[in-house]
C-alpha cells in the first residue's frame, strides 16, 4: 500500500508535489488535521483538505492500494518555518496560518 501526501494551492486543484509516507506509520489523519514535517532548517505544515482511498480488487475482496492525503501549505509563526516552507507558503499566495497558540 502506498501513502502520499498530494500537496494543492489553497482550497484545492492541481497538485503541485507529493510527499511519500512509510506505509507502517499507524496515523491517519483526516480532514481539518495540520501536518508538520521536519526539516533541516524548520516545519514545513499542511492543512488536511481531503483524503483519498482507492482499492484494488482481489479475488472477491477489495484491499487497500493507495491512500492520498490532499493538503494545503499554511503559515507557521514567526522562527520555525524552514525557508523553503516560507517561499512555497508565498508562491502559492497563502491565506490560512497554523494555529499559534503562544500569548
Amino acid at each position: 500500500m502506498e501513502i502520499a501526501v498530494h500537496i494543492v494551492p489553497p482550497g484545492g486543484g492541481e497538485m503541485q508535489f507529493t510527499i511519500p509516507i512509510s506505509e507502517e506509520s499507524f496515523y491517519r489523519p483526516i480532514p481539518g488535521d495540520f501536518l508538520n514535517f521536519r526539516e533541516d532548517d524548520g516545519l514545513s505544515a499542511f492543512y488536511v483538505l481531503e483524503i483519498h482511498h482507492f482499492y484494488e480488487k482481489l479475488d472477491a475482496r477489495y484491499m487497500a492500494e493507495n491512500i492520498v492525503i490532499e493538503a494545503e501549505p499554511v503559515i507557521l509563526p514567526a522562527g520555525i518555518g524552514s525557508e523553503a516552507h516560507k517561499k512555497l507558503c508565498e508562491s502559492m499566495n497563502v491565506s490560512r496560518r497554523y494555529p499559534d497558540n503562544r500569548s
